[in-house]
C-alpha cells in the first residue's frame, strides 16, 4: 500500500499516521528514509536552503518518529537514514552534511530513550548509492554528472556506486529479531575499508 506525503509537513504526517492507525493499527518497523540535498557553498548559501533541508532531513524525521510511537509496541524497530556526508567533508554539501550528522545524533539519544519501551533505533548511513538523488538534488548541473558518478566510483575501493537493494539489505537486518541487542548504532554502507 502506497501513500503519497511529504514528511516536511507536519499535518500531512498526521493524516498519514491516522491512515495507518485505521489500515493497520500497529507499526512494527518504521524506516524513516527522507532525503533531499542542495550542492551549494556557504557563499551561496541561503536561510531557504537552510530550512527546507533540516525540515525534511532532521525536523521530519523527528516529528514523524513521535507520531509513529503511539502505534510502536515493545519489540518493534526504527531505522533512520543519515548520509556518508554526516562523517566525511565534502565541499558543497555543508548544510546537507549538517542535517545528516543530527540524524545521527538523533538515532542515539532516541534509542537511549525508548529502550525502556522495548524499542530499538539505528542509523544507516549510505555512501555512493545510485538511487537517482543527484540528478533531484538541485544546484548540480547536468552536464557534470556522468563524470562527477564516474569520479566517485573511481574514489570508492570497490570503484562502483552501490545499489539501493544493498543498503535494503542491512536495514532488514537491524529491524529484524536478528539484531535484537543492536541499538544505537551508526552502520557505513559506503564500500571502504574503513571506520569513521
Amino acid at each position: 500500500m502506497a501513500i503519497q506525503s511529504d514528511v516536511a509537513d507536519l499535518r500531512a504526517q498526521d493524516e498519514l499516521v491516522r491512515t495507518v492507525r485505521a489500515d493497520f493499527g500497529r507499526i512494527d518497523v518504521l524506516f524513516v528514509n527522507a532525503g533531499y540535498g542542495t550542492a551549494r557553498r556557504i557563499d551561496e548559501s541561503s536561510e531557504a536552503d537552510w530550512d527546507s533541508m533540516f525540515a525534511v532531513n532532521l525536523k521530519g524525521m523527528y516529528f514523524i518518529v513521535q507520531r509513529c510511537l503511539p502505534l510502536m509496541p515493545s519489540g518493534s524497530s526504527i531505522v533512520l537514514t543519515s548520509s556518508l556526508a554526516a562523517v566525511k567533508s565534502l565541499p558543497g554539501l555543508s548544510i546537507y552534511s549538517a542535517a545528516k550528522a543530527g540524524v545521527i545524533s538523533l538515532g542515539r539519544s532516541l534509542a537511549a530513550e525508548l529502550a525502556e519501551r522495548g524499542i530499538r533505533v539505528n542509523v544507516v548511513s549510505p555512501g555512493p548509492i545510485d538511487t537517482g538523488l543527484l540528478e533531484r538534488s538541485s544546484g548540480i548541473p547536468a552536464a557534470v554528472l556522468p563524470e562527477m558518478k564516474r569520479q566517485v566510483a573511481q574514489q570508492n575501493p570497490m570503484k562502483r556506486w552501490a545499489t539501493a537493494e544493498e543498503v535494503a539489505g542491512i536495514v532488514l537486518f537491524l529491524s529484524s529479531s536478528e539484531a535484537s541487542f543492536i541499538t544505537g548504532t551508526n552502520t557505513l554502507v559506503d564500500g571502504c575499508a574503513h571506520t569513521a
